[in-house]
Parts: structure tokens; sequence; C-alpha cells
């Protein structure tokens, strides 16, 4: 259940920065601004609102994936190759660490959580660039949104080396303490 809830709010925080190019184009239809402004249908579209931002997020979260995981896959390469061992698995890892070490498992939850969060908020942002919300000189917005881009790409690769690297720690922890030998279950 905790797992759940970290999903229900990884969604929501993604689908928040969204909202930083969503809400602005959204303005830009009379008809839409028109909606909340009316009396009959602006209660349906506040209640249409949270369940909104959550698909957003799940979406971004998607696009985020599809974005990084090329990049994700060559960080496990070259963690596991300065091991010198065969990549079993994040899927396989957790599982035995949720069997063995649940403090482990739950080390590794927290980390994916803010990895997701990282990779959907990049996903989630980039359209800002297209949607200008602030009245600023088109160069300057750029500029701005370009640097944050960045800055939060540069989050997303340390946090994915971060937990690459301590995924790559726990699976040395369950072949030692348990003798679990997850290279015997690696991925061909």
């Amino acid at each position: 259940m905790k797992q759940l809830s970290g999903l229900l709010v990884e969604y929501f925080v993604v689908g928040a920065v969204a909202l930083l190019w969503l809400v602005p184009l959204l303005q830009t239809y009379p008809a839409f601004t028109g909606t909340i402004a009316s009396k009959e249908t602006g209660g349906v579209v506040i209640a249409l609102t949270v369940p909104a931002i959550y698909v957003v997020g799940m979406v971004c979260d998607f696009l985020g994936y599809w974005l990084t995981h090329w990049k994700k896959d060559q960080i496990d390469r070259e963690a596991w190759a300065k091991v010198k061992k065969e990549d079993p698995g994040s899927q396989i890892i957790h599982v035995y660490a949720v069997c063995y070490e649940p403090k482990l498992a739950e080390e590794i939850e927290s980390r994916s959580s803010r990895d997701r969060v990282a990779r959907g908020s990049l996903a989630a942002f980039i359209p800002v660039i297209f949607v200008q919300p602030v009245t600023w000189p088109f160069y300057l917005h750029f500029a701005i949104v370009a640097f944050v881009t960045a800055c939060i790409a540069m989050l997303w690769y340390r946090f994915q080396k971060l937990s690459t690297k301590y995924e790559v720690k726990a699976a040395h922890v369950l072949q030692e303490r348990h003798k679990i030998n997850l290279y015997s279950n690696a991925q061909q």
C-alpha cells in the first residue's frame, strides 16, 4: 500500500509541473475560460481537475521513461561493468530485497520514486518552451526554460546514477549475507 500512495503522489507532482504549460495553453481557448467561470459547469471542472492532473502526470512519466530509458540502460551497463558482473535486472534485485532485506527494499523503492519524479518532471517541463506563461521576451523565456530543463535533466542523471550504484551494492549485500546467486538469473 505504501508504494501505491507513493505513485499517487509522484503522478500528482509531475502533473502539477505540467500545469506550468497546460494552464496557459488552456487559457488561450475562450470556451475553457468561460466554462471555468460559469456557475453551472465550474464545479464539474474543479472536480475533474484532480483526476486530470493525475492522468497528465502518468502520461508525463511514460514520456519521461521513453525519453530517458536509453540513458538509464547505459548507466546500468557502466555500473555493472565497474564491478565486472552481469546486471541481473532491477526487478530481480528488488524481489530478493523484499524477501530477505525489507529495509534495503524500502530504500530501493524510495530512490526509484525520486528517479520517477525527476524523469516525469523533465518530460512535463519541456513543453514550457512552446507556451509562454509569462510575458517575457521570447529569448529570455527560452533561455530560462532551457536552463531549468537542463538542471532537471542533470538531476535525473545524478539520481539515476546514485540509484544504480545503490542497486549494485544491494545485490552485493544480498549475495554475501544470504548467498543468493543473482547472476545466474541475469537477463540475456
